[in-house]
């Protein structure tokens, strides 16, 4: 079977800073450092891969400390 097409959905800032319950502001802050994906320029707008903006979320996810892992030392 053939693997699904990669969404190409676009989100602009205020979408993205709403779904990870953050200010725009941090999401350019996090672009410019590197911690958050670089956005697509259409014209003079900012957009967001919405397939990127997942992946980012299920790496923040994984690579996260797990407070179990802090209280019970597994």
């Amino acid at each position: 079977m053939e693997k699904p097409a990669p969404s190409l959905t676009l989100e602009n800032v205020l979408s993205v800073a709403r779904r990870l319950g953050v200010c725009r502001s941090t999401i350019h802050a996090w672009v410019q450092t590197g911690r958050f994906p670089a956005p697509i320029k259409v014209g003079r707008s900012s957009r967001w891969l919405t397939s990127e903006v997942n992946d980012w979320v299920t790496l923040q996810a994984r690579t996260r400390k797990s407070s179990c892992t802090t209280l019970f030392g597994s």
